[in-house]
C-alpha cells in the first residue's frame, strides 16, 4: 500500500483518448512536426484538458529488447499501404533519433493538456480467410496466420487466450488474464510504455476490448486482474517516487456495476485501496448511456478518484431522427453530459474521436463544463427522475 495520500488528478473537463493511427495518415516517412500537428491541431483551442495516446497491444511503438515491434508480427509485409506507413515511419522516427514521444508530451504541455500512455490490455482484431466476410479467427488458426499485431509470442502460446466456449466468438483469441504469465508479459509492455517519455500518467484500457478472463468464471476470478492492478499502480508509485511528481492512473470500464461485477472489475476494490485516480466509462465498442453515476460516486466518497463517463465514436451519428443527424449528434452528447455534470461526474472521457474532431469541434468546446453547456441545444433520454427528464 502508498504510505501516504496521493495527490488528486487535475480537473481535465474533456479526456481524449487517441488511437495513436495518424502514422498512416502521410506519405512515408512521415515527420514528427507532421503527426504533432495531425494530432493536436484540432483539439487547441477547445476544452480537451488530457491526451490519452494509444501504444497499441501487444506490439511496441518503441524499440525493444523484450517485446516485437510494431510490424513484426506481418514481417514487415504489409496488408494496405495504410498500414505500411503507420509501422514504417514510426520505425523512420526512432531510426532517425526522434524523441517522438518526448515531444508529443511537451507539445500538449504547450497547448494546456496533460498527455498520458494509453494500453489496450485486449484488442482483438483477428480475421479468418475461412470465409469471404470477417469472420473471427479461431485459436488454432494463429500459428498459419499474418495479422497485424498477432505476435509470435501469442502464436507460440495458444493455450494462454480464453479459446472457444470461453468468451464471445469474436474474443476467443483474446488474452487470459487469470495465466500469471500473460500478466506478467502484459505488464512488461505497460513499464516500457511509461518509461517512453515523461507522461503525465498512464491509462489501463479495459474496455477496448472487455474479456480479459473466461466469462462464467469471471466473477471468481476477479481477484487476478485487481492484484494485476496492485502491481500496476507499484509501477506507476515507483515512477512518482523517482520524480518527485504524481503519475497519474487512469482506467476505463464498464458503465454498470453489474457489468463490472460479470467482467471481472472489482471496482469497489480498486478505488477503495487507491489503485486509479480516474475511473472513465464506457461500452465494449459503442455508447452506453447508462452510466450509474450514483453507484460510482458512491464508491467513490471519502476518496480523490474522479469520474468521467465516456462517449464512443459509434453514437447516434444516423439519421431517421426528428431532426438532422448532425445537429441530433450534438444534441444527444450535451443532454448526456449535462446529466452527468449534474449527478457528479468530473467531465467526460471521448474514445475514438480523433477521426471526428474537427467536425465534432462545437462539442470539444462545449463538453468540458455544466457552464458552457448551459444555453445549447440538448437532446435529453427520458428517466425516472427529474434531473433525467
Amino acid at each position: 500500500m502508498h504510505a501516504a495520500p496521493r495527490p488528486a488528478a487535475p480537473d481535465y473537463g474533456i479526456i481524449f483518448n487517441h488511437d495513436g493511427t495518424f502514422h498512416g495518415l502521410s506519405e512515408y516517412p512521415q515527420q514528427v512536426d507532421d503527426l504533432l500537428e495531425k494530432v493536436y491541431g484540432p483539439l487547441e483551442g477547445t476544452q480537451v484538458g488530457a491526451l490519452l495516446w494509444c501504444v497499441g497491444t501487444d506490439e511496441a511503438r518503441w524499440p525493444s529488447d523484450q517485446l516485437s515491434m510494431d510490424g513484426d508480427a506481418e514481417g514487415r509485409y504489409y496488408s494496405s499501404v495504410k498500414g505500411m506507413r503507420r509501422s514504417e515511419s514510426l520505425r523512420a522516427m526512432f531510426e532517425r533519433g526522434d524523441d517522438l514521444y518526448g515531444r508529443m508530451v511537451q507539445r500538449g504541455r504547450d497547448a494546456g493538456m496533460d498527455v498520458y500512455v494509453s494500453i489496450r490490455m485486449n484488442d482483438n482484431h483477428f480475421w479468418s480467410d475461412k470465409a469471404r466476410k470477417a469472420f473471427p479467427l479461431a485459436p488454432e488458426e494463429m500459428a498459419n496466420t499474418a495479422r497485424p499485431h498477432l505476435t509470435q509470442f501469442r502464436k507460440d502460446h495458444p493455450e494462454w487466450v480464453l479459446g472457444i466456449g470461453n468468451a464471445p466468438r469474436w474474443a476467443v483469441t483474446s488474452w487470459n488474464m487469470a495465466i500469471p504469465e500473460v500478466r506478467e508479459h502484459i505488464l512488461t509492455r505497460i513499464t516500457e510504455a511509461c518509461a517512453q517519455a515523461d507522461w503525465d500518467g498512464v491509462e489501463i484500457d479495459w474496455q477496448r476490448h472487455a474479456f480479459h478472463l473466461p466469462e462464467h468464471d469471471a466473477y471468481r476470478l476477479r481477484y487476478t486482474l485487481t492484484d494485476f492492478m496492485r502491481a500496476i499502480r507499484r509501477a506507476t508509485d515507483e515512477i512518482a517516487e523517482k520524480r518527485g511528481r504524481p503519475f497519474h492512473l487512469a482506467t476505463r470500464v464498464g458503465a454498470s456495476r453489474e457489468t463490472n461485477r460479470r467482467i471481472g472489475y472489482d471496482l469497489e476494490t480498486w478505488i477503495a485501496e487507491g489503485l486509479c485516480d480516474i475511473v472513465a466509462t464506457n461500452a465494449n465498442s459503442g455508447n452506453d448511456p447508462g452510466v450509474e453515476v450514483e453507484e460510482y460516486r458512491a464508491m467513490m466518497e471519502g476518496t480523490s478518484t474522479r469520474l468521467y463517463p465516456g462517449f464512443d465514436s459509434h453514437g447516434e451519428f444516423g439519421s431517421d431522427h426528428l431532426l438532422p443527424a448532425p445537429r441530433w449528434r450534438e444534441g444527444w452528447f450535451r443532454g448526456l453530459a449535462r446529466g452527468y455534470y449534474d449527478r457528479g461526474a468530473s467531465g467526460v472521457h471521448l474514445f475514438n474521436w480523433h477521426r471526428y474532431a474537427v467536425p465534432l469541434r462545437p462539442l470539444l468546446e462545449t463538453l468540458g463544463s455544466p457552464c458552457t453547456l448551459s444555453g445549447c441545444n440538448k437532446v435529453y433520454l427520458h428517466g425516472t427522475k427529474d434531473h433525467w427528464s
